[in-house]
């Protein structure tokens, strides 16, 4: 059975479709010296083999966000001295594996923290973080919620599922959905969904849909 030309068809198909966009990658400490430095953006909580451990979101120089695993005890350990916020810079170097005098292995991290205001005073700008709850109730305006959304479709490269989209603005930034609904939302970050996806108004895609 000769399935080369099922499969090229198939193909041509799928790369006519961009990957929707999606959560931030991981990023994993491989070599020794490997580096993370960033501002880090959100921090949850999630389950992992090794039981409940950290993912960060961490915004890097070059504007790209990975999510970091604190997963290493070492790490682990670092984090909770340092205890850093969102908003705050991190620098971590991995110094790959050591042993220990009982002939146990283990991964060995430096970290360095500097918290957000102090880091406003180099960078001549104040930086923009995910409030807390309380705070929530009261700076809940629309230059908050401006803010998330500008924030998010930089992350996202400026297109962003609807799926995600509420997902982020409703769960993550805590964004009141009776008072925000998708239409408010798209109408205050001058932005609209087409085939499924959030995209920003006078966007390249959607000069190139619009002309198709």
């Amino acid at each position: 059975m000769d399935t080369k030309k099922i499969k090229e068809i198939l193909k041509k198909k799928v790369e006519e479709v961009s990957p929707p966009p999606g959560l931030p990658p991981f990023f994993f400490f491989e070599n020794e010296g490997d580096e993370l430095f960033g501002r880090v953006l959100g921090i949850r909580s999630i389950e992992t083999r090794f039981g409940k451990r950290l993912a960060v979101d961490v915004e890097r120089e070059d504007g790209d966000v990975v999510t970091l695993l604190v997963v290493h005890q070492t790490l682990v350990n670092l984090w909770k001295e340092a205890d850093p916020k969102e908003g705050d810079w991190i620098y971590i170097v991995y110094d790959g594996m050591r042993e220990s005098g009982f002939g146990r292995k283990y991964h060995v991290y430096r970290l360095a923290k500097m918290d957000r205001k102090e880091a406003e005073k180099y960078m001549g700008e104040k930086v923009e973080v995910k409030v807390s709850e309380r705070e929530k109730k009261v700076r809940m305006d629309e230059d908050y919620v401006k803010a998330c959304m500008r924030r998010l479709m930089r992350t996202m490269r400026g297109k962003v599922s609807v799926a995600y989209f509420r997902y982020y603005m409703y769960e993550y930034y805590g964004v009141p959905e009776d008072m925000y609904p998708l239409e408010k939302l798209l109408e205050l970050g001058n932005l609209k969904v087409e085939n499924d996806m959030v995209i920003e108004v006078g966007s390249e895609e959607e000069t190139v849909q619009g002309e198709s």
